[in-house]
């Protein structure tokens, strides 16, 4: 079926009738999300977000402080709005960004709209990146997209998708395994499942991978702090800019100090806090069951049987290393969201490929679809630690 046709399901009366409440459901949404927007910048952002902007390389190269040292270029003082200017600059440009790339993949919103609403509306995503203001995740998800977008004619499509993932890691050491193994399967499916690999795609491919791994291991063993606790807090409090509160902000200070056996201690301490609360993350992904139905009819609807499994290897690769991330830092409602998001680009991906493209869409005037979507619509957003926070 051509994107942008909507299918007979989607047709007749019932159709048009059920279309126009799936309009008003994502209308209600995007309003909500506009509404929580406001009100979210309207308080202080969260001491751990803000305090990330105060850690710049002041006592040298310092893992996840390059956006505090690009602040630190324009002022000596951070003003708590300027983590909501940063991040909401940043999810505002993803949001428009998403909305060109989900009318590239799957042509119209008319013809998707139990779709869009899935994905667009869905508390795991946009919903969730509004109640993470001040996390960098987003920059990964940006990243995604824009590889999505441009062409992948040329090795240059790889060269960027490498310079970009260090930057990555270079702003949170943890995209290694949020979204840097998602942006190494667009690369997979966008460029080498396409084309005869010649000995310079692999050799440039290779170069990728060794770049991002001696990136992660220099941050790793070289991107400590080279102060005391003590002097790195003082040289934080004279950061401090607007009204923040000095010592709500430095609240956290101690995060840049803590070494891989301590986050994993602290992660297993309170590993039975975390699993009481899987019924939710259950119940979340049973209400997305026919976004789930629909990546899992694209990837069968691939017709090379070799893309078709190489996608599939993919989806599980990327789903071991949030595996790793849950036993290593607690922030689950976090993590959830990030897999999700890596689920939905991934679908944008397995869409280039012949075949994809004839999955059955989300049918409009189905009452149990509809009905999930509005108990989705229930659940204002995932929150950090926990899902409902």
């Amino acid at each position: 079926m051509p994107e942008g046709q909507i299918s007979s399901n989607n047709t007749g009366k019932a159709g048009a009738s059920a279309l126009r409440y799936w309009r008003w459901l994502i209308a209600a949404n995007l309003v909500f999300m506009a509404v929580y927007l406001v009100d979210h910048v309207r308080h202080d952002p969260y001491p751990i977000t803000y305090i990330h902007y105060l850690v710049d390389y002041h006592f040298g190269f310092t893992k996840r402080a390059l956006i505090g040292e690009i602040v630190s270029l324009v002022m000596d003082r951070v003003p708590p709005f300027m983590v909501f200017v940063e991040s909401g600059t940043i999810l505002v440009l993803a949001f428009a960004l998403y909305l060109q790339l989900f009318r590239k993949t799957f042509g119209g919103f008319t013809a998707n709209a139990p779709l869009f609403f899935f994905i667009v509306c869905s508390p795991f995503v946009f919903k969730h990146f509004i109640k993470a203001m001040g996390f960098f995740d987003i920059y990964g998800f940006l990243l995604a997209i824009v590889l999505l977008l441009i062409p992948a004619r040329s090795l240059w499509f790889v060269v960027v998708a490498g310079i970009g993932s260090i930057i990555l890691l270079l702003i949170h050491h943890l995209q290694m395994l949020l979204f840097i193994p998602a942006i190494m399967a667009i690369v997979i499916v966008r460029y080498y499942l396409v084309r005869p690999l010649r000995p310079q795609d692999i050799g440039v491919g290779l170069l990728y991978v060794v770049a991002i791994g001696v990136a992660f291991i220099a941050i790793q063993f070289f991107g400590e702090v080279r102060a005391s606790p003590e002097a790195f807090r003082a040289y934080l409090a004279t950061r401090v800019g607007g009204s923040y509160n000095t010592e709500k902000a430095l609240t956290f200070f101690f995060i840049w100090f803590r070494t891989f056996t301590d986050e994993v201690k602290s992660t297993w301490s309170i590993m039975s806090y975390n699993l009481s609360w899987c019924w939710v993350y259950v119940v979340l992904f049973t209400l997305q069951i026919p976004l789930i139905r629909y990546i899992r009819d694209t990837v069968r609807a691939i017709e090379s049987n070799h893309q078709r499994r190489v996608v599939s290897l993919l989806l599980v690769a990327i789903s071991a290393g949030y595996l790793v991330i849950f036993a290593t830092v607690f922030d689950y409602g976090r993590w959830m969201s990030g897999w999700a998001m890596c689920m939905v680009l991934m679908l944008h991906a397995a869409r280039t490929l012949p075949g994809a493209e004839r999955a059955r869409p989300i049918p409009v005037n189905e009452k149990w679809v509809f009905t999930a979507a509005v108990i989705l619509s229930c659940f204002p957003k995932v929150g950090i630690l926990e899902p409902l926070y």
